[in-house]
């Protein structure tokens, strides 16, 4: 008795109200298999064990011959031939008298909506004529199947009978229910399936011996599992003896509603048939008595799940084929669901069908705009089902990629990409393709492959005298792979070709070389001129929205980098919504990957950790993530494939992509193989503007936007102090790959800063020689990473090359004479100069025009310690102070420690630790610092390093672990390794 608490309780209510001397009723409803039938025996054997005489029968479905038949077989009278029904009932009734006189009686009656009037009538007799007796009545119908029961249920309760509904069994229970059918606990694939019982027992119970039958239960591994989604033989029997109940009108209409797959209106299913509703009544009440159809709110729809699966199993292929394409046509030229349409236009096509085909053509090309998920499966499709001697096929393959492309399936889009350029093709199809692999490559994060496809579309293009739309596509994909593989010069040259002769070039052409100048005059350090082809790529953009063309994400960064966050956060709002008006799927995480770094510059450390995380999600979840593994880079972000700190790469260590929307085979019989044509459409990714997604703690796939994500958490966790998360992100060996992309450098200059807090100075400064030698080539660094440029200064000052030094320094002084009205240039500029000649004037006005928090406290920090060594102790205080709050305000707890170290050293002593509302033991009970060294002993650490680390003395170390053990109740640094390293473990999971 699953999940009938209440039910039993109302049982043993009518029990013991007839043992105190009272008659009672109880009516129970619902629908057939939800355990009507159980209910009773239970009953009856509990009435049994308490004394009671019980008398039990059920109605026939077929009627009966003998009158009174349930009645009689209760109560085991004889019956003569002759004998009138009036007659009948008064031997029954004294039956009952006599009975009810010497114990009490329980007569449990079943399936009374098969009951004849004689028998109903009958019943209402003897409950009336028997009110004072001790006779307890348990009556069961269907309300699907009535034939006048429920009007006996109803004269009852008015004489005050209870009456029972039986429900649909919640799904904790359904699950027990199936956990008792299959002998193991159910796996998720098991409970997916149970689910469309509806919760009815019967059907899970019908399910798993169906299952057993067909040797397709598996329970090997602690769980069951289903071998197949299929519905087992068992349930394909039941399916076909329910529509065999049912007149032809009726089931021509059951089958229908199987194949839509989903509740109808009467006018859908009107439409497909060719009738109007009200000719449809009474097939549609014909189908609701049955019980396999129920109304759901406005629409009707089946009843169970499973049952509909089983009905459509049922159906012969070419019959299922036939409704489906009828119901795709449909919809379309009814201006239906576009992902609804695609579903049942791709079930519906075979090989060889050029009319479908066409007509999926066409579908794909309706529907692209809107709901770029259900056209990817539409086209991918179409292409599949195309002969390779067939003269569309290439444009179904173009078709197909862009498609799968525009809703971010990109592992899919490259295998279509791929297989249709391994076969023989015109140049102009040639092209085409090979534009849109470019593009689907360069998403992936692959430069070179990318840059490569795109020449090769240009050759293409230009071999066949094409001078249109192809032409111009490939030029596209060769300014992005250019700017993407850090190709500055020569992706300048292209863009400049392209704005010398605009009337040649469509409106994406011209804002791809708009945006593409941008970024090289960005990278040159040519600000305003940077600002100005960006503003105008965006004004461009924004007269003629396209996928793929979205040049404010450059803007937004650009002003993030300057410091204009408020105009930053304005400009991505716009993009974001357009990028989701345009349903763009693969640039909705790099909006995400923009927010991340405006948190980080703004000081919002947990905010910048979150908006990462969910570009790394999107990412992971997504089926682009998949394969690749050459450079990732990209207009906004970019990098290679690095190793993580355990040696393996951790953009390359990835899940198993998920299945294509249309799976594979020429019959392509459903996504689970169950031969259902169960096909459903791939999700709709998440919007763009929507909260960020949780890190389901993974490493993150290969992706455009990865890179900038893991830069982001890298440089928060160094900033909180925590070097063993930020070095999850960074290689083993610090060295991050070229190209030399905003991103990669952002992750070569965190592993260096990591570098230099575990090895020292000497060690971080081999790895950022060569990119202080760039910095005339590409001055980015020197603006676009705040503190980057000092950060150089002082560490090749403390590594003994002076040389290097002034050659930052240098190259910072001339990016503020070439950009004198940008404050972030001439805070660069005035804090190397500061730091190279101990310049107190320069260092206070790199403080004042700084472009964020934690570059103002950077240069307070140095300001304050060179006040403090010129003599100018207060001076020094007052400065450090600043620069301690600052820290503060950026969430940044390891700078925060250095600060509170010098000013220690100046006699000055905070109080550091905030007033919290902690638990008085367990892991939340622990301060910051005290986790802080908790982390530091799990990576084996002694308490003279972890001073060091966290700029403190081994005393205080001492000091704080030892509170440590007291609110973890531990009592060595064993123990709480194992401890930290279990939580980081199922921080993970």
């Amino acid at each position: 008795m699953r999940g009938r608490d209440r039910e039993w309780r109302a049982v043993l209510d009518l029990l013991r109200r007839v043992e105190d001397g009272r008659a009672g009723a109880l009516l129970v409803d619902g629908e057939p298999g939800v355990g009507k039938s159980r209910l009773l025996a239970e009953a009856a054997g509990h009435a049994r064990a308490r004394g009671f005489t019980v008398t039990c029968a059920a109605a026939e479905e077929l009627g009966e011959l003998v009158p009174l038949a349930p009645l009689v077989a209760a109560l085991g009278v004889p019956v003569a031939g002759d004998e009138p029904e009036a007659g009948l009932a008064d031997r029954l009734r004294a039956v009952l008298e006599e009975r009810a006189a010497a114990r009490p009686v329980l007569v449990a009656l079943d399936d009374l909506h098969f009951a004849d009037p004689g028998t109903l009538m009958a019943i209402r007799t003897l409950h009336g004529r028997l009110a004072h007796r001790r006779v307890a009545w348990l009556l069961a119908r269907s309300p699907q199947d009535d034939r006048g029961a429920g009007r006996l249920f109803a004269a009852l309760e008015r004489a005050g009978a209870r009456r029972l509904e039986l429900a649909p069994l919640p799904p904790d229970a359904i699950a027990q229910v199936a956990a008792d059918a299959a002998g193991a606990p159910p796996g998720p694939a098991l409970l997916d399936l149970v689910a469309g019982a509806g919760g009815n027992p019967r059907l899970v119970v019908d399910l798993l011996a169906g299952l057993r039958d067909d040797n397709a239960l598996d329970l090997t591994g602690g769980d069951a599992r289903p071998r197949s989604a299929r519905p087992p033989e068992r349930l394909g029997r039941f399916a076909r003896e329910r529509l065999a109940r049912l007149g032809r009108d009726a089931r021509h209409l059951v089958e229908l509603a199987a194949v839509l797959g989903r509740p109808f209106t009467p006018e859908d299913v009107g439409g497909l048939l060719g009738t109007t509703p009200a000719a449809l009544l009474p097939a549609l009440e014909e189908a609701l008595g049955a019980g396999l159809l129920a109304p759901y709110g406005d629409a009707i729809g089946f009843r169970h799940e499973l049952v509909r699966r089983a009905i459509l199993a049922a159906l012969p292929g070419p019959v299922r084929h036939a409704l489906h394409r009828q119901v795709g046509e449909h919809l379309i030229a009814g201006g239906g669901p576009p992902a609804e349409a695609a579903r049942h236009l791709a079930l519906g096509v075979r090989h060889g069908d050029h009319h479908a085909l066409a007509c999926l053509d066409a579908a794909v090309a309706r529907i692209l705009p809107a709901s770029p998920a259900a056209a990817a499966g539409l086209a991918v499709r179409a292409f599949e089902l195309t002969a390779h001697a067939d003269p569309r096929r290439p444009d179904r393959a173009l078709a197909a990629v862009e498609a799968a492309t525009a809703a971010g399936r990109l592992a899919e889009a490259a295998h279509l990409a791929e297989t249709a350029l391994a076969e023989p093709l015109p140049p102009a199809a040639r092209a085409g393709l090979a534009a849109a692999y470019s593009h689907v490559v360069y998403l992936r994060g692959q430069a070179e492959a990318a840059l490569h496809h795109a020449e090769a579309a240009l050759r293409d293009a230009d071999a066949a005298g094409l001078t249109g739309d192809v032409r111009d596509r490939a030029l596209r994909a060769l300014l992005d792979a250019t700017v993407a593989r850090g190709g500055d010069r020569a992706a300048r040259h292209h863009a400049e070709a392209v704005l010398a002769d605009e009337d040649r070039h469509d409106h994406t052409v011209l804002v791809t070389a708009l945006t593409t100048l941008a970024i090289t005059e960005w990278n040159r350090g040519r600000l305003a001129d940077a600002l100005a082809h960006a503003r105008a790529a965006v004004r461009r953009a924004s007269a003629a929205p396209t996928r793929g063309l979205h040049p404010g994400l450059v803007l937004a960064e650009m002003l993030t980098d300057l410091g204009h966050h408020d105009e930053a956060r304005a400009v991505l709002r716009e993009t974001a919504h357009a990028i989701d008006t345009l349903a763009d799927a693969p640039w909705r995480p790099a909006v995400a990957a923009l927010h991340a770094r405006l948190a980080l510059a703004t000081g919002h450390l947990d905010k910048a950790m979150a908006a990462a995380d969910a570009v790394l999600g999107r990412t992971r979840r997504s089926p682009a993530s998949t394969v690749p593994r050459d450079a990732v880079s990209s207009r906004v972000t970019g990098h290679d494939g690095m190793p993580t700190a355990n040696g393996h790469s951790q953009l390359s260590s990835l899940p198993p992509e998920t299945a294509p929307a249309v799976p594979d085979g020429p019959e392509r019989s459903g996504g689970d193989g169950n031969g259902t044509d169960e096909l459903a459409p791939a999700p709709e990714p998440h919007p763009a503007s929507e909260a960020p997604l949780p890190s389901d703690g993974l490493p993150p796939p290969p992706h455009l936007f990865a890179p900038a994500a893991l830069a982001v958490r890298c440089a928060a966790e160094l900033r909180k102090g925590d070097l063993r998360a930020a070095a999850a992100c960074l290689p083993a060996s610090g060295d991050v790959p070229h190209p030399a992309t905003h991103a990669t450098l952002r992750l070569r200059l965190l592993a260096a800063r990591l570098t230099e807090a575990r090895e020292g100075p000497e060690r971080a400064f081999t790895l950022v020689t060569d990119l202080i030698a760039s910095l005339d080539e590409n001055r980015w660094p020197l603006f676009g990473e705040p503190g980057a440029a000092a950060w150089l200064v002082r560490l090749a000052l403390a590594a003994g090359d002076r040389a290097r030094a002034a050659h930052v320094a240098a190259a910072a002084d001339r990016l503020a004479r070439d950009n004198p009205d940008f404050p972030c240039a001439r805070s660069a500029a005035a804090h190397t100069r500061g730091l190279l000649a101990s310049d107190l004037a320069a260092l206070a006005c790199a403080e004042d025009e700084a472009p964020d928090r934690w570059a103002r406290a950077s240069a307070a920090e140095d300001l304050g310690a060179a006040l403090a060594a010129s003599g100018d102790r207060n001076g020094g205080i007052t400065a450090l102070l600043r620069a301690l709050a600052a820290y503060q305000e950026a969430g940044a707890t390891r700078d925060t420690a250095r600060v509170r170290r010098r000013l220690r050293r100046l006699g000055v002593r905070r109080r550091h630790w905030s007033q919290a509302d902690r638990p008085v033991s367990g892991w939340d009970s622990l301060t910051d610092t005290e986790r802080a060294i908790a982390r530091l002993v799990a990576e084996g650490h002694t308490n003279r390093q972890i001073a060091d680390r966290l700029f403190i003395s081994a005393h205080t170390v001492a000091f704080h672990l030892r509170q440590v053990f007291r609110k973890l109740g531990l009592h060595s640094r064993v123990q709480l390794a194992r401890l930290v390293l279990d939580r980081e473990h199922d921080r993970r999971a």
